[in-house]
């Protein structure tokens, strides 16, 4: 799921409301120093307890351009 990062609360809730338990998130920033814009979340059904919180991924570098790892990302489609 992708959603909006400030909406990520309301999210979690929906979720657990829905019988989705969450297990892996993920902040996506638009660059270094800027906060998260959008928020990666998978679920799986009826699962136990347990969430991992990746690293973020950061889209653009410091010159602009995108960053090595959506570089990366873009290079795989």
């Amino acid at each position: 799921m992708v959603i909006s990062a400030d909406r990520f609360a309301e999210a979690i809730t929906l979720l657990r409301a829905h019988k989705l338990e969450p297990k892996r998130v993920r902040l996506v920033h638009p660059y270094k120093n800027k906060p998260a814009n959008l928020a990666l979340i998978e679920a799986v059904k009826s699962a136990g307890v347990g969430l991992t919180v990746l690293p973020s991924l950061i889209v653009h570098g410091s010159e602009g351009g995108y960053s090595e790892e959506m570089q990366e990302i873009y290079a795989a489609y």
